[in-house]
């Protein structure tokens, strides 16, 4: 029975030494990809104002385009693209489309395309919406040590150039969030002693594996109430067997 007990016991430490695990942690790499700031934080060309989102505007010989290129020291293979548009392509005429894609440049100025969907006009429909999310994780699993920086576009533009016509669409949402490697972990050895009144001394050794990272307050008083808790139902389950065998 007492064993029974140090095993639990020890089975609780372990839950409360795994609190302190990190997961990653989601960081938005875009900047003002809401567009509540306007365009702030976007490359621009053609004709594009602030409105719903980004509205672009193009023209068969113009094409509207917005781009940020981001650039950090530690991109994580897991990333994902989400965008929500809307296209308003008036006519066939001169093929109107809308080019959406995401881009990495490694060290060497080498470039991989982790993403690209071009939107056409369609015979059902004047105006459409999209809204999209993208898994990047697949093209970046590899080769991600060598990444320098990543750039989404989007442009509205036309296959022929030669009519004149233009097209419209709203950019509402663009977000390109990653999930940031855990930290490194290292392998440490606690020994947890506890003693009875009988002088009795178990010695139990947990090998665990735990983020390098202080413990919080809360996770100490935690620990020490499991410890506590493990201590005196111990010491009661081996006195109160004491007893039942005098008894006999």
């Amino acid at each position: 029975m007492l064993l029974l007990t140090r095993r639990a016991l020890a089975l609780l430490i372990l839950l409360a030494l795994a609190s302190h695990s990190v997961r990653g942690e989601s960081v938005e790499l875009l900047v003002n990809g809401s567009f509540t700031n306007g365009v702030q934080g976007w490359k621009v060309w053609g004709i594009v104002y602030p409105g719903v989102g980004a509205e672009l505007y193009a023209r068969s010989r113009i094409p509207a385009g917005i781009a940020q290129t981001v650039e950090i020291p530690d991109f994580s293979s897991d990333m994902s693209l989400s965008y929500r548009v809307t296209t308003v392509f008036h006519s066939f005429a001169g093929f109107p489309f809308l080019d959406i894609s995401v881009t990495a440049y490694k060290f060497d100025e080498t470039t991989v395309l982790l993403y690209s969907k071009k939107y056409y006009s369609d015979s059902t429909s004047v105006t459409k919406s999209y809204d999209v999310t993208v898994d990047l994780k697949e093209k970046l699993s590899q080769g991600r040590e060598s990444l320098k920086r990543i750039k989404v576009m989007l442009e509205a533009s036309f296959e022929d150039t030669h009519v004149l016509m233009q097209s419209t669409v709203y950019v509402h949402r663009v977000s390109l969030l990653m999930v940031r490697s855990p930290p490194p972990v290292i392998t440490t050895t606690q020994n947890i002693t506890i003693t009875s009144t009988e002088a009795m001394t178990v010695t139990q050794t947990i090998v665990q594996r735990a983020p390098v990272m202080p413990i919080e307050l809360a996770s100490v008083l935690m620990l020490v109430t499991v410890l506590a808790a493990g201590t005196v139902v111990g010491v009661a389950t081996y006195i109160y067997s004491k007893r039942r065998v005098a008894k006999r």
